[in-house]
């Protein structure tokens, strides 16, 4: 198992079998899983991933740049405090219509349908996504929370 603590990062390339795989051999990766939250990145860890399908958050074009965000605590998101240029195609939990739109997914158990404090991006999403922008290439932050809701 490869794990990065909050205030670490790496470029670490992994091969199928690993938690996180990446398609390529040495595709540079940051791998994190941790007991808490899991599978998740942890506040002040950013890493560029190329993922292949199969990992878990997929990554339809060889070599897209990812963070794969998955967590207990703010669930299926990014933390406040990290940012990232992510192209995810449909099947991954927040989908892009077009290849490599930048994305910051956020899904948080905080305010729901709303923007979380410290997160800002540039999302180009289409229907199908958990936050839908009409337009290809509209900026949207995407954020899932359990707090207030649709603020």
């Amino acid at each position: 198992m490869v794990s990065v603590v909050v205030g670490l990062s790496a470029s670490v390339g992994l091969r199928a079998g690993s938690p996180n795989k990446s398609g390529s051999l040495g595709s540079p990766v940051v791998a994190t899983r941790s007991s808490w939250p899991r599978n998740g990145l942890c506040s002040g860890v950013s890493a560029s991933e190329s993922l292949r399908t199969g990992s878990p958050n997929k990554s339809g074009s060889l070599g897209s740049p990812v963070v794969a965000a998955r967590s207990r605590g703010p669930r299926n998101g990014l933390r406040s405090g990290v940012s990232a240029s992510v192209g995810l195609r449909a099947g991954s939990p927040n989908k892009s219509g077009s290849l490599g739109s930048p994305v910051v997914a956020t899904r948080s158990s905080g305010p729901r349908n709303g923007r979380a404090s410290g997160l800002s991006a540039s999302v180009g999403l289409r229907a199908g996504s958990p936050n839908k922008s009409g337009s290809l290439g509209s900026p949207v932050v995407a954020a899932r929370s359990s707090g207030p809701r649709n603020g």
